[in-house]
């Protein structure tokens, strides 16, 4: 038996990886159409696994110099969660209300001109 993959039509397939917020953003691409079975469609919750900033070869946080590149993840969710940790950390400033939705262009703040890069 082979493993299911999202186009099988007999078998479940189930992510934990996945995030609610990705799984709606999927979701709304199939606006103006039926939805198909290999849609994504939330049945559960997970966990968060935890998230922390690590400081590379700087002593400090604060003594990260000026345009430091700084990685973070590239999917949508994870993004949003890294650059909160930034921000909670003092390091940018995010637009106000985006939480979980927030990307890189809504920085509002980077007085150290940091190089946010995805992974």
């Amino acid at each position: 038996m082979s493993c299911p993959t999202p186009r099988s039509k007999t078998a479940v397939w189930m992510r934990t990886s996945s995030s609610i917020i990705l799984t709606w953003k999927i979701s709304t691409k199939r606006k103006g159409r039926e939805p198909k079975l290999e849609d994504p469609s939330p049945v559960g919750l997970s966990h968060f696994e935890p998230m922390a900033i690590y400081k590379g070869k700087s002593a400090a946080l604060a003594d990260l110099k000026e345009g430091a590149k700084i990685a973070v993840p590239n999917d949508p969710t994870n993004e949003a969660r890294a650059l909160l940790l930034l921000e909670a950390n003092g390091l940018i400033k995010i637009a106000e209300g985006k939480g979980l939705e927030a990307t890189k262009k809504d920085i509002v703040e980077n007085t150290k001109k940091f190089d946010i890069c995805g992974t």
